[in-house]
């Protein structure tokens, strides 16, 4: 028998006898099958996660390239003030009786203190109204969280991560339905909030974390919290490393 038929003898009973295996115990197999699945996963993210971190510490333009799609934004510091409803977007300079009055007959979906670090790089807080004094408003850095975050509505998937660099703040409340709403807007993205969507989410710990219209993350110093809207935590993640409380949950 030639060394061509040997290999195709053996392939054949390697695969029958494989074959019977599956059959004989699936429920082993579809767990293997998990696990190298997951453990692809990680190792992608890990690596995907490693050489984002090294082409921004070499592009120093990643900011202005990833900045609003439509107009240049002026390079000052103000409040944003946005009415979902109407999806109109105030700008404040500075917080004024007048201005107080003024937004008192508006709905204020969201609004949030936009600092500006250099030409065309900013900072973003969350705030509540009113306003007391902005001076008062701590930018404490936190690190890259997360390595993707995607927007699922309509059947269709839409990759959010890029701007939330710039809501890296402890204390920052995001990615609730009134802060989604006014990111695709103020980003330029061709897209309006639905009703029903979901965020899927990966960490930089390669957690996996979804995201329903009642809830959002709260950035905290040492990582983050996945909050409902009566405020009750649904999950913790840190940032040394320890294991997150729950995973892979809808909330």
């Amino acid at each position: 028998m030639s060394l061509y038929n040997y290999l195709i003898t053996g392939s054949f009973i390697i695969s029958a006898v494989s074959g019977i295996y599956i059959f004989m115990n699936p429920n082993i197999f579809s767990g293997l099958i998990m696990k190298i699945s997951w453990f692809g996963t990680t190792k992608y993210y890990d690596s995907k996660f490693y050489l984002e971190s090294l082409f921004e510490n070499t592009d120093p333009d990643k900011n202005i390239k990833e900045k609003v799609k439509t107009n240049e934004v002026e390079n000052i510091d103000v409040f944003l003030l946005y009415n979902k409803n109407t999806e109109c977007c105030l700008s404040v300079e500075e917080w004024t009786p007048k201005v107080e009055e003024k937004i008192k007959k508006e709905t204020i979906s969201i609004s949030l203190y936009r600092k500006a670090e250099s030409k065309n790089k900013f900072k973003y807080k969350r705030v509540e109204l009113p306003i007391v004094n902005k001076d008062l408003l701590n930018f404490t850095p936190l690190e890259k969280q997360f390595i993707q975050v995607e927007l699922i509505q309509n059947e269709e998937s839409i990759d959010i991560h890029s701007n939330l660099t710039e809501h890296y703040y402890v204390d920052n409340k995001i990615l609730d339905s009134d802060f989604l709403c006014w990111y695709l807007s103020y980003y330029g993205y061709d897209t309006v909030l639905e009703d029903n969507y979901e965020i899927k989410i990966i960490d930089k710990d390669v957690n996996m974390v979804s995201l329903s219209n009642n809830s959002y993350i709260l950035l905290q110093k040492d990582g983050y919290e996945v909050k409902n809207k009566g405020d009750e935590i649904i999950n913790i993640s840190k940032n040394n490393n320890d294991e997150s409380k729950e995973k892979n949950k809808i909330v």
